[in-house]
């Protein structure tokens, strides 16, 4: 199950949330805690994002893993 990502999403009213979950081999507490050069990459797009047009976008780093137990997920939520 190395290097398999999956990807769900789901809409609930008026909000559109984007799970992404990745394995790994090594979960270490910066691996969990969300410290990656991606995700503050994406933080960063999020802020600029948000400050341009909306505040309707943000960005979890989900403590719970719905198809793997070794790895870490992220949620993006979209509100409409």
């Amino acid at each position: 199950m190395d290097g398999t990502i999956w990807i769900d999403v789901i809409c609930t009213g008026n909000t559109v949330e984007v799970g992404i979950e990745n394995t790994l081999n090594e979960v270490t507490t910066e691996t969990i805690g969300g410290n990656g050069l991606g995700l503050r990459l994406v933080n960063e797009r999020i802020e600029i994002y948000n400050k341009t047009y909306s505040d309707s976008i943000s960005l979890e780093v989900a403590k719970n893993m719905i198809h793997c137990t070794r790895g870490y997920r992220v949620v993006i939520y979209f509100r409409c």
